[in-house]
């Protein structure tokens, strides 16, 4: 799969290449590529990032949820801390991502707590 480039002084490359459009081959790419612990953490930052955009765009691909909730749960070890900042505790939903309600499901059910 084919990304940009991370630059050396770029602190949200994960962010920024973020692209609703691409999402489904994000999340392909995450279910059958080989990837270890760190190429897991930083893809599924991009998947987040893009579901988000897509959500806000109105334009969430069908079951797009169901799959990334599977990754992250059989990879929980990996994104305990990633999945927090999506969820905002303490925020008020409409203050939130477009994706927050659906992690906040997760943290339920994981019982993942807030990390700070």
């Amino acid at each position: 799969m084919s990304l940009p480039e991370k630059e050396v002084f770029c602190q949200d490359w994960e962010y920024e290449i973020s692209n609703a459009g691409r999402l489904e081959e994000f999340m392909d790419y995450y279910q059958h590529a080989v990837l270890d612990a760190e190429e897991k953490f930083a893809r599924m930052i991009i998947i987040l990032s893009s579901f988000d955009d897509a959500l806000t765009g109105g334009h969430a691909p069908g079951g797009a949820w169901e799959r990334i909730r599977r990754c992250v749960e059989e990879d929980i070890d990996i994104h305990g801390n990633t999945i927090p900042y999506w969820a905002l505790h303490g925020e008020d939903l409409e203050d939130g991502f477009a994706v927050t309600p659906y992690i906040r499901t997760l943290l339920e059910i994981q019982g993942i707590q807030e990390k700070g």
